[in-house]
């Protein structure tokens, strides 16, 4: 992996309708804009099916587990990879939890294959215990 990029690990989840707007609160001395409490409001599954999310994925060139987990990697210049998990309830992709890095143009192919641009999405921050929205992800990531 290229050392500039940032890494990342988060849950990915569709935004439900009507969340309260962000705080700003410090971690470790930097300002960040986190949504409230939101966990159980992110009960709303993905625009993407398990299947068709696999598929988008594969198309990618990621490697797809029958059991969900993922890995894609590139090899640059920058080389990068991001691994992850897709996990679905009720034949729907629930969310998807993802760690690695890669540049912004490949995270948002990554992110297409759930249903963005056209589902809004949020990002929980596993390693912060925080929820924050797309523009702070990528504002706190650099993507």
């Amino acid at each position: 992996m290229a050392l500039g990029e940032p890494i990342f690990h988060v849950r990915v989840y569709s935004k439900p309708a009507g969340l309260p707007d962000a705080v700003s609160i410090t971690i470790a001395g930097r300002a960040w804009r986190v949504l409230p409490d939101v966990r159980s409001a992110m009960l709303g599954s993905l625009s993407a099916s398990w299947e068709a999310a696999s598929a988008a994925l594969e198309q990618l060139g990621a490697f797809v587990e029958p059991d969900g987990s993922l890995v894609w990697v590139g090899s640059g210049p920058p080389s990068w990879q991001v691994e992850g998990q897709l996990f679905e309830r009720s034949d729907r992709l629930q969310f998807v939890e993802l760690k690695g890095r890669c540049p912004a143009a490949k995270f948002d192919q990554l992110l297409s294959a759930f249903g963005w641009p056209a589902t809004a999405l949020v990002f929980e921050l596993v390693k912060e215990g925080v929820v924050v929205d797309e523009e702070e992800f990528r504002r706190l990531h650099a993507l």
